[in-house]
């Protein structure tokens, strides 16, 4: 998105700078017969066109990677809330299993010192 409007920009910006900037050479050029500097001076535009607009489309590529890279960051938290969200939920599983054998082993206790005190008592 980004990316390929500030490559548009660039190019943009270069198309009409640089067309105007070769004329005005090519009409100075005219009546002063330098014409190869002219062809050089527009093919040194036109690379330098090329590597704007490259330099748009790597841009743009780098703001999708950042986009991806950030697509997989919110993933990465999401995977570690839900793991928190396990992990607190199995502390609380854990807490009702222990306080449901600290319960079941307490009413044996008691049953086994009842059952001791009554045989104690008929003994």
């Amino acid at each position: 998105g980004g990316g390929e409007m500030w490559g548009r920009a660039q190019m943009a910006r270069g198309a009409g700078g640089g067309e105007m900037w070769g004329r005005a050479q090519m009409t100075r050029g005219a009546g002063g017969g330098d014409s190869k500097l002219n062809s050089r001076a527009e093919v040194l535009h036109s690379r330098a066109e090329h590597l704007f607009s490259r330099a748009g489309v790597l841009h743009s590529r780098a703001e999708h990677l950042f986009s991806r890279a950030g697509v997989l960051h919110s993933r990465a938290e999401h995977f570690f809330s839900r793991a928190g969200m396990l992990q607190s939920r199995s502390e609380h599983l854990f807490s009702h299993i222990k306080c449901f054998f600290l319960q079941k082993s307490s009413i044996f206790t008691q049953k086994c010192i009842s059952f001791l005190s009554k045989a104690l008592i008929t003994a």
